[in-house]
């Protein structure tokens, strides 16, 4: 089965560390084999250029905003007639060691969607305030949802059919923020009766990201995770409550 990642970026120009991290990941999908789909919404042309050299299909982002990037994104990966779309934050280079094993549950017909989880040693790489905020985010959703998920870790792998509701997914139907759609619609989907399940990874934060968000943007991560955490929560609580 042939899986397609989709990967979404916006970036000020290609010397910033998470530039740096988006063209690690993308060569080392392609060096796997995998197709890799970037809709970029950087305004820098340089960085459309070199994530396509570090072997990506690069699609200028159509209209702005988070889901809907997330959403092209999709579309692109199905066009390439994709029978997994693995959905995932560019800047982890080292999630892609696990990509066989987060698509396996699918693979095997045993799963339409996959929510991508972090074991206890992969939580160990993180910053402290990222750690705390975003396990009480999940014990919440937990508890809601009733499932044992890492879900704001963020990457979701969908069968081409969970993927082409993805692909039409609008959260703000639901009365939930069109942002955190990944996280959003595998609520959707398991109301609905699909099998959604978490495939847990000893991913590694990368260090030098880790380094930059504990200094020079510690105030900026801090009140960016705590609006994360909010909108997860609110967005998950509207869709449970729709």
């Amino acid at each position: 089965m042939k899986t397609a990642i989709a990967l979404c970026t916006f970036y000020p120009n290609v010397q910033t560390l998470r530039c740096e991290l988006a063209l690690e990941t993308i060569r080392f999908l392609s060096l796997a084999g995998y197709a890799v789909v970037v809709v970029d919404g950087s305004q820098d042309s340089e960085v459309g250029s070199a994530l396509s050299e570090a072997g990506a299909y690069v699609y200028p982002q159509g209209k702005k905003g988070m889901g809907q990037g997330k959403r092209e994104a999709a579309r692109h990966a199905l066009a390439l007639s994709a029978d997994i779309v693995l959905l995932m934050e560019p800047e982890r280079p080292d999630l892609v060691r696990f990509v066989g094993a987060i698509v396996e549950p699918i693979v095997s017909g045993q799963a339409d969607a996959v929510c991508v989880g972090r074991t206890q040693k992969s939580f160990a790489t993180y910053p402290e305030f990222q750690r705390e905020l975003e396990t009480q985010t999940n014990e919440f959703y937990n508890g809601l949802v009733g499932s044992d998920f890492d879900a704001v870790f963020g990457p979701v792998a969908l069968s081409r059919k969970a993927a082409l509701g993805f692909a039409e997914f609008d959260p703000t139907a639901f009365g939930a923020e069109d942002t955190y759609i990944q996280v959003f619609y595998p609520v959707l989907l398991r109301k609905q009766g699909g099998r959604v399940t978490c495939v847990r990874v000893d991913f590694t934060y990368d260090p030098r990201q880790k380094i930059e968000e504990e200094t020079t943007l510690s105030q900026e991560m801090m009140g960016r995770r705590a609006w994360q955490a909010k909108t997860v929560m609110d967005g998950v609580r509207a869709i449970l409550l729709s």
